[in-house]
């Protein structure tokens, strides 16, 4: 029956020689880089293919370059990931700096193109005798004998708001009722006959404020 001796340390006799007796648990070499260990005592001249007498123990020499490869091949692979995953951070960081780039210039088209929807004032062309103006449109009004003239409240407050138009009087001066509450300052409100009138009216701290131009038409 085989012997174990729980706790008992193997003991090394270095290579293994026929005319040696092993006891249980006595461990050899076979001088190629391989280890046997004793199952039993009196063990003589018993080859190390024996398998009743000696156990190969599994971190032999071909067991050790097969965990040495590994070891490396885990190494290479760690390396890899690690240089995987500095490339997936540098792609992320790229995609964030991207997407931050593309959220800035969207907010710079948003901010110039609301600029420019009041560079680029529409046209309204009207000849209703009573005219309801959207801030920053330029209204070319054809005139009858009355014009009344009310503006609507601006949509953006974060922009300059201007409310703007033009008429011609012919030979009969129109009576004109401007928009409420707007300061004309030292404009000269009285209109003529045969006359081309352009007007602003801009909004500023809440309040709005008009001016009025006059030509003679030739």
């Amino acid at each position: 029956m085989t012997k174990t001796r729980i706790g008992v340390l193997p003991y090394y006799r270095g290579a293994w020689k026929n005319t040696e007796t092993y006891g249980l648990d006595n461990r050899v070499t076979d001088g190629n880089g391989d280890y046997y260990t004793s199952l039993k005592d009196d063990n003589l001249n018993h080859p190390l293919t024996d398998t009743e007498w000696w156990a190969r123990n599994t971190y032999g020499k071909e067991n050790k370059d097969a965990i040495s490869a590994e070891g490396a091949r885990q190494s290479a692979e760690q390396k890899r990931v690690t240089a995987e995953n500095g490339r997936v951070s540098a792609e992320n960081t790229r995609v964030s700096q991207e997407s931050a780039r593309q959220s800035a210039e969207q907010k710079r088209e948003t901010t110039v193109n609301s600029y420019m929807t009041v560079i680029k004032k529409p046209i309204v062309s009207t000849s209703e005798a009573t005219v309801n103006m959207d801030a920053n449109k330029l209204y070319a009004i054809t005139v009858g004998s009355a014009l009344t003239l009310n503006i609507n409240a601006a949509t953006d407050t974060s922009i300059t708001n201007d409310w703007e138009g033009c008429f011609d009087t012919g030979e009969t001066v129109p009576t004109v009722t401007w928009p409420a509450d707007v300061n004309w300052g030292t404009s000269y409100m009285t209109l003529a006959a045969n006359n081309h009138y352009e007007f602003s009216i801009r909004l500023n701290g809440g309040k709005y404020y008009g001016i009025l131009y006059g030509w003679t038409l030739s």
